[in-house]
């Protein structure tokens, strides 16, 4: 299983491709640090006393990291892709980790209770499609955003299984967590809370902070690596990487933290409605990867856009003035929807989020009849769905008005039907007795029917 994942120097090339996207040209700048804190992609480094402009001003080896928890990566961790992205783009070395091995013990960073303990191959598989994701991502920032790098530099991608399985604990032990005390790691914040809380905190997630900070010492003593990028809830393992490598080596380091964006509600960005959105477009369709920022309420979209987008500062800045002078609705919405399904999905995966949008807006019937599945969920996310037989002259307008739920009675179902409120397919029908008949007027190609009462309120009938 594990044979299909390049365990290094996995190359993700940005080659020298034109589009008529937005194109960005690679270089090494004085105030890199500077622009991308402008934009909102950096909250804060560590140590405060580095002058992090003048070490980024020479190229650097920058790492970040991903647990395989999951088959796939979600947007909020796209951001963490994106940093890496203008990193590189400033003229950086950067590698990918996969925590294989760290997937294993669980991070509690963030969490109130103790992860599950995940299987050896549900790790593996999920290895592998969050190196399938990235790899993706980055094929076509290359096609779609990137403008000529004739530069032979690589993304190098990495396993910590790698370095990990040629170890035993108690060598580790000896080597490398005597560096590490018990006072400091004991005294972040984020171990503090788990400790005075109800569940506690086992040896195993405490233990987990060595784990990821030797990650840092090897890629420093094989790369020569001194930057980790990471969001701020990674503040006490990405310090304890920094420890371990002055302490051992006497040599400084330094932490670029992003963000931790949330909602008004406070669920973190890729969170919809408490689902995660995906990068995998088996778990999430490129529609709805699309939607996903479409929703963006106006109150934050200036600010995702410009986290997000790779337009440079001050167009952003032209595009915001333009809207709040002749407002237009969703128009940045528009624009941020369309460039990271772009980034996400490629053109392909635009084109088909842009159809569904339209089948939707325009309610063609042909079009939301070629839907699968996993698009009609995303289309219609949260919309209850009932399952009903279909035979021939037998259920009206009646019965399946009652089986949606809308109503408490008959007489109500019949009087609302009778007065025009209850819509089949976005047509209005106002005869109770009528039959559903096998036609896309009533069931749609793809066996779905959309039953409204009134503009707002529907549910889906998948016919069986």
């Amino acid at each position: 299983m594990m044979q299909s994942i390049v365990r290094s120097n996995s190359i993700l090339r940005l080659s020298s491709q034109f589009s008529n996207h937005i194109l960005l040209k690679r270089f090494i700048g004085s105030n890199t640090f500077d622009q991308l804190s402008s934009k909102g992609l950096f909250c804060s480094h560590f140590p405060q006393s580095a002058n992090i402009n003048e070490i980024l001003s020479r190229k650097q080896i920058i790492y970040a990291g991903f647990d395989p928890t999951n088959k796939s990566l979600h947007v909020g961790n796209l951001l963490v892709i994106i940093s890496l992205l203008h990193l590189h783009h400033h003229g950086h070395q950067i590698i990918l980790l996969i925590g294989d091995a760290t997937a294993r013990i669980g991070d509690p960073s963030g969490k109130v209770q103790e992860r599950p303990i995940l299987s050896d191959n549900f790790i593996d598989l999920n290895a592998i499609g969050i190196q399938r994701d990235v790899q993706q991502v980055f094929e076509n920032y290359q096609k779609y955003f990137a403008k000529n790098d004739n530069s032979d530099r690589k993304f190098i991608t990495h396993l910590n299984s790698e370095w990990f399985n040629k170890m035993n604990v108690v060598d580790f032990i000896n080597k490398y967590a005597r560096y590490l005390r018990m006072g400091d790691m004991l005294n972040k914040s984020a171990i503090r809370e788990r400790l005075e809380s109800p569940i506690g905190l086992s040896f195993a997630e405490f233990a987990y902070q060595t784990f990821q900070a030797y990650d840092w010492y090897h890629l420093y003593k094989r790369y020569g690596c001194r930057i980790q990028v990471g969001g701020i809830d990674q503040t006490v393992n990405i310090h304890n990487g920094y420890d371990l490598i002055k302490k051992i080596d006497q040599q400084l380091t330094c932490g670029l933290f992003i963000p931790l964006i949330t909602d008004k509600r406070g669920n973190k960005l890729g969170k919809s409605e408490g689902k995660a959105v995906f990068l995998n477009p088996e778990m999430t369709t490129p529609f709805g990867l699309y939607q996903y920022f479409m929703r963006i309420p106006d109150r934050d979209i200036n600010r995702l856009l410009k986290l997000f987008s790779f337009r440079p500062l001050t167009e952003i800045e032209t595009l915001i003035q333009i809207q709040m002078k002749n407002p237009k609705p969703w128009q940045l919405q528009k624009r941020l929807a369309e460039e990271m399904t772009l980034l996400v999905h490629g053109q392909d995966g635009l084109d088909q989020a842009k159809r569904i949008t339209s089948a939707l807006f325009d309610k063609n019937l042909d079009q939301l009849g070629d839907l699968n599945e996993q698009e009609i969920n995303d289309v219609f996310d949260g919309v209850p769905t009932i399952h009903m037989e279909f035979i021939n002259q037998q259920t009206t307008v009646l019965s399946l008005a009652m089986r949606t739920n809308f109503f408490h009675s008959e007489i109500e179902a019949i009087n609302t039907i009778k007065d025009g409120g209850l819509y089949i397919n976005y047509n209005r029908h106002s005869k109770a007795d009528d039959f559903i008949e096998d036609k896309p007027e009533h069931i749609m190609k793809n066996h779905i029917t959309i039953v409204s009462l009134g503009k707002r309120t529907h549910c889906l009938v998948k016919w069986l």
